[in-house]
């Protein structure tokens, strides 16, 4: 690999500017990635495909393996795991973490829940469900690790920094004494410093199998939503390596795993039916599995291709699914509190919540805490014939009187209060259910049942309601009694599978970071004063030289998925110019990437090199702009660079006026072929 060459060798190229927000927890300069949806990438990733051979996994049934399942979700979590020999898994080698110390009940899942406040003298551990009574809590981080996905969400975003900040207001800013009620790590930290809590328990539990996990191979499963964005997937995915979940834990890892909350739950609850229940599942039967979460509601279907000597199912269907979990009906109620109680007495009641908000935190202090635990008892427990239901509002509105509502801070809420709080949720999840039975019936099948899962299945009125949208279709609902843990057995029982499984979802990380060497316009915020120049063409105070790393190290690469990212670029010329559009791409081995290629060169290494000569075009073909103040006339290229990843695998792809101009692959990132196409 080459040393970085010294600059002035060639002309960097001028990065354009990100349209719309910067998501505020990325680093200043990033990169934007989107699917690559043309045949263009599905001709790639054959390419990439056809350079690297598939990994291939193979089963040794006298070595025992240990998997290892993580099912982070956006209201409870939890850990399973299980020891093996490849022989056929059994249910009952599974087993989920139960002990997450004082004050958590022992329970398969714990809430995830994470406060940065001081403990008390009792010791709280900050975490899950034991909290102290004043605590500021970040509850529901999972749904912050997505982007922001239209305009009207980051409208929302900035509203809640203004709204948090009183609109700026000078006086509320004294009254903070400069100090937000919580922290501000970015989701990804958070989530990170949650999931190291889950791992300090899970290496307690394992203590008595130390032995065993530093000698044997080990799997680790990720459990995620359908359509989780890459983003989200990929700050998940850094968050349970940093949390412990890595080389160092686990000497003999040798992969991770991606696999969908419903894929998990559908396998562990079909053998669970099939073991407890032996003649309930049939041969050809199809059924919809619907995992309804705290955030997320994702649905599939499946078909029983087999069920003696082992259990195997069909996937007939594209998963889908919708943000319309029970964290959602908790919302609602939220808002009708605050219409109810007005600004000021629900700001009494929530002063670090929804109103204080200077980020996309979801925070949850003590006094709101204490309403929400009587409201989620009253939510599991509601159906269609409940009475009006009470709920006892701490001090200072404890003695508050609202006529025909609250009675000496004895707040009412009634049967439709209820009802509407649950309607959206409800009607989406349905929505979901009908869209699979509809893929099912134009396959000539139809589905036979529906099996629930996850912590919002447990309702009684959303039963009630799929029971009854369901009644003319003679489809059967069910619900097991281990729905709550499915998804963390089902990943743990694919990974003890995972040898004859043909199509898997492998995560790696990347073994470093990759960049562009590119000149920005200057920031007092971002850059060094030191690589100031003012651009001749269009006399803006411009950064020379500065790295922009469009893939970290670390982040997530998926083995059979293709990901594109895209940096626009500019170059200005002078009419006879020669106008040659160069690249230089760069790797850096550490943590610490560098801003400045200048304080940089001896430590990135330059791994490829992007260029076109474009001089022989005609300048009509260019656009022409003219520099107001000297009255130059100059010509404005613009370039789009393009980097399509699978797996270990990186394509680097120069376009000018949708024509690809050249071209290089870099394998296994370390090697590199290039075609010159123009």
């Amino acid at each position: 690999m080459n040393k970085a060459p010294s600059l002035g060798e060639e002309p960097s190229p001028v990065s354009l500017p990100t349209l719309g927000l910067r998501n505020p927890w990325y680093p200043s300069i990033t990169a934007s990635t989107s699917p690559r949806s043309s045949k263009d990438l599905e001709d790639t990733q054959s390419e990439i495909l056809d350079t690297n051979s598939s990994t291939t996994i193979t089963g040794d049934p006298g070595q025992h393996r240990m998997v290892v399942a993580i099912d982070y979700g956006t209201t409870f979590s939890g850990i399973a795991y299980a020891i093996h020999d490849n022989s056929r898994p059994e249910l009952s080698n599974i087993r989920p973490v139960k002990d997450w110390g004082d004050d958590m009940s022992n329970e398969v899942k714990i809430p995830s829940v994470i406060s940065y406040s001081p403990s008390t003298y009792k010791g709280e551990q900050q975490f899950g469900a034991s909290l102290s009574p004043d605590a500021v809590a970040m509850v529901n981080t999972k749904l912050e690790l997505e982007a922001q996905n239209t305009r009207l969400d980051e409208l929302d975003l900035i509203i809640q920094v203004l709204e948090g900040t009183k609109d700026l207001n000078f006086e509320h800013v004294k009254r903070a004494q400069g100090y937000p009620g919580y922290t501000w790590k970015a989701p990804e930290d958070i989530v990170t410093d949650y999931l190291t809590k889950l791992f300090e328990h899970f290496e307690k539990a394992m203590v008595y199998l130390t032995e065993i996990k530093n000698n044997v191979p080990v799997d680790i499963m990720v459990t995620v939503p359908v359509n989780w964005s890459y983003k989200a997937k990929n700050s998940t995915f850094r968050a349970i390596r940093n949390a412990g979940f890595n080389e160092n834990a686990f000497p003999h890892l040798e992969g991770y795993y991606l696999i969908t909350e419903p894929d998990a739950a559908a396998l562990y609850t079909a053998r669970y039916i099939k073991q407890e229940e032996a003649d309930s599942l049939k041969k050809g039967e199809c059924f919809v599995l619907c995992d309804a979460g705290g955030g997320t509601v994702d649905v599939v279907s499946y078909k029983v291709k087999q069920v003696e000597p082992s259990l195997e199912l069909e996937k007939m269907t594209m998963p889908t699914g919708a943000k319309c979990g029970s964290s959602f009906i908790n919302g609602n109620f939220r808002k009708w509190l605050h219409c109810v109680l007005g600004e000021d007495r629900y700001h009494a009641l929530d002063g670090r919540g929804d109103g204080e908000r200077i980020s996309a935190h979801a925070t949850e202090g003590g006094k709101m805490r204490f309403v929400m635990r009587q409201f989620e008892s009253h939510k599991r427990g509601f159906n269609g014939a409940s009475p009006k239901m009470s709920i006892d509002l701490p001090d200072p509105l404890h003695k508050l009187n609202i006529d025909g509502i609250i009675e000496e801070g004895d707040l009412t809420i009634t049967n439709d209060d209820m009802r509407s709080f649950f309607d959206d949720c409800i009607n989406d999840l349905i929505e979901l259910i009908q869209g699979q039975i509809t893929q099912v019936e134009n396959k000539n099948n139809r589905i036979k049942s529906i099996l629930l899962n996850g912590g919002f299945s447990e309702s009684m009125f959303l039963q009630e309601e799929l029971a009854f949208s369901l009644r003319m279709r003679k489809i059967r609902l069910r619900r097991a009694e281990i729905s709550w843990s499915a998804v963390c057995q089902g990943a743990v029982l694919y990974g003890m599978e995972i040898a004859k499984r043909k199509n898997h979802s492998q995560m790696i990380p990347c073994p470093r970071s990759y960049g562009l060497k590119t000149n920005s316009t200057f920031s007092k915020r971002m850059h060094d004063t030191r690589d100031i120049y003012r651009d001749p063409f269009t006399n803006k105070t411009m950064a020379r030289s500065q790295f922009d790393w469009f893939i970290l190290k670390d982040d997530l690469l998926l083995a059979e998925e293709g990901r594109e990212i895209e940096k626009p670029l500019i170059w200005n010329f002078q009419e006879n110019a020669r106008k040659v559009c160069t690249v230089l791409l760069f790797e850096y081995l550490d943590d610490d990437i560098p801003d400045r290629y200048q304080t940089a060169l001896e430590e990135v290494n330059q791994v490829g090199m992007l260029t076109t000569d474009l001089s022989h075009i005609e300048v009509e073909e260019f656009e022409r702009c003219k520099n107001e103040i000297t009255g130059l006339i100059y010509y404005r290229v613009e370039c789009t660079c393009k980097f399509i990843i699978l797996g270990t695998l990186m394509k680097c792809e120069l376009w000018w006026n949708d024509r690809l101009m050249h071209e290089i692959m870099l394998e296994n990132i370390d090697k590199s072929k290039e075609h010159v196409l123009f």
